[in-house]
């Protein structure tokens, strides 16, 4: 299993429960869609909107799989959302 189908993994089973139809809705089309880059910032937005904790390890995790593989548009993107979700698990 690589990286970020382990990542998918723990957003899935982890995070998706606890948001909100609505914002399941936007995860379901990236993954219709097979945009596993856009499915994780997805995560991420929602879940630091909705209040859901994401354990620091995984922002970590999630932190590197970004940097070796994404476009930069997107690594910038998707960046700004782990840093507000540190901000917020350190508060």
């Amino acid at each position: 299993m690589t990286r970020i189908d382990k990542l998918i993994d723990f957003y899935e089973n982890a995070i998706y429960p606890l948001l909100p139809l609505s914002s399941q809705g936007f995860i379901d089309s990236d993954r219709f869609i097979d945009d596993d880059t856009m499915m994780v910032d997805d995560y991420l937005q929602f879940s630091l909107i909705h209040g859901v904790t994401i354990p620091e390890e995984i922002l970590e995790e999630t932190r590197l799989q970004i940097l070796d593989a994404w476009d930069p548009e997107m690594t910038e993107r998707t960046l700004g959302w782990l840093e507000k979700h540190r901000a917020k698990n350190a508060a």
